[in-house]
């Protein structure tokens, strides 16, 4: 009559420990967050294609990039603008600033490949003060001999910040894409954000707050899902 209160012991500590770790995700995801955003532009990369790039404004949050192929033109150019959030939960998407992006007119091998967004998110509640994120835009000049679409030029965003930041025991990252917006160019289906030639659009930045670590370089949320398990299985050889 032994084997049934074994069954039985082994069936209470499972579920106790899949109490534990969903309770866990269920208060990592009840987390609100406070605050306000900045950014920068660092990091310029040129690129096999533009091996002389021309640039102004790195180190602030507006750039200018390419030399303008004529007197009266302009080159192209980017600008962050922040903004403030409030009592905004985990998981759930928010404005984290808007990007505003000028397709100028520019001499070919003088623009840029990548540039780093460096996001900063000044956090009020929790009381975490600065936490920064890298985010490399990866930026594509077309050239100019096809139609409106496809002589539009692009940035796309890398999916998570590779950085990451703890409150208790629970680990996140952020997550950027671009949201809908008018203007001179659109939002294309994979994501990017295009902008038509001699034009100029802004777009949302719409952020979450995660704690799903996927593509994230050495994320604690993974050893520590991995470590609960690792305590189920003692628990049931133990018990065994």
């Amino acid at each position: 009559m032994s084997k049934p209160k074994i069954a039985s012991s082994r069936l209470k500590t499972i579920a106790q420990g899949a109490a534990l770790l969903a309770g866990g995700l269920l208060t990592a995801h009840a987390q609100p967050f406070s605050g306000s955003s900045s950014g920068i532009f660092n990091d310029p990369v040129g690129g096999p294609d533009n091996a002389s790039p021309v640039t102004t404004g790195i180190g602030t949050s507006s750039i200018t990039f390419g030399k303008a192929d004529a007197a009266n033109a302009t080159p192209n150019a980017l600008k962050f603008t922040g903004a403030s959030f409030s009592d905004i939960a985990s998981e759930t998407p928010f404005d984290v600033g808007s990007l505003y992006y000028l397709n100028g007119s520019t001499v070919g091998g003088t623009t840029l490949e990548s540039v780093g967004l460096d996001l900063s998110l000044s956090f009020t509640v929790p009381s975490l003060g600065l936490e920064k994120f890298e985010f490399p835009l990866s930026i594509t000049t077309t050239p100019n001999n096809g139609n409106q679409a496809e002589s539009a030029d692009y940035i796309t965003l890398p999916a998570a910040s590779s950085t990451t930041f703890t409150v208790g025991p629970d680990t996140y990252t952020l997550k950027l894409s671009f949201g809908q917006f008018t203007g001179g160019g659109y939002l294309d289906s994979d994501g990017t954000f295009r902008v038509y030639e001699g034009d100029s659009a802004t777009a949302p930045v719409e952020g979450i707050i995660t704690t799903d670590l996927r593509g994230v370089p050495d994320n604690g949320s993974t050893l520590l899902l991995l470590g609960g398990a690792s305590a189920l299985l003692c628990c049931w050889r133990r018990r065994s």
